[in-house]
Parts: structure tokens; sequence; C-alpha cells
């Protein structure tokens, strides 16, 4: 399930600059919005997962360019900060 998320969300003006075993991430939530480039290991974080199951109810597969997750840029700093 999420491998097609992610695979779904990829698009050619992504893929510029993204390095190997990472992919685009958008946090957005209200007038708030941020790049981020996500490391494949954060795959394995469940609240990372969670905020990729939040992204499937609000905005379902078919997003193109880098995947929109709806959250506060700053939570999602704090996730991918942490070790899993």
């Amino acid at each position: 399930m999420m491998k097609k998320l992610l695979f779904s969300s990829s698009s050619r003006d992504d893929e510029k600059g993204v390095k190997e075993g990472h992919f685009v991430v958008i946090a957005t939530q209200g007038w708030k919005e941020e790049r981020f480039f996500i490391e494949l290991g954060h795959l394995d974080n469940p609240d990372f997962v969670q905020l990729l199951k939040q992204a499937e109810e609000e905005y379902g597969f078919s997003q193109e360019g880098a995947l929109a997750i709806p959250c506060d840029p700053l939570y999602l700093k704090t996730i991918i900060s942490t070790k899993n």
C-alpha cells in the first residue's frame, strides 16, 4: 500500500535534486507549507507511517509531484529527527 502511494507521487520535477534513497514530501497545514527530502528508512517509523495513512485518507493515491502530507511542518521535523 505505501509503495503505491510513494511511487504514484513521483514526477520528473521532484526527481531533480533528490538523493538516492530519499523521496519528496510537502508538509502542509493551513498556510504553512514546507518541502522535505525524507530518507526511505523513515518508512519503518510508526509515526511517519501514520502520517502517510492520513495523507491517503485525505488525498488518496492520485497525487502528482511531491507527496503532500496534512501535518504541521514542525511536527514532521520532530518525527524525522527522532531515531526509530
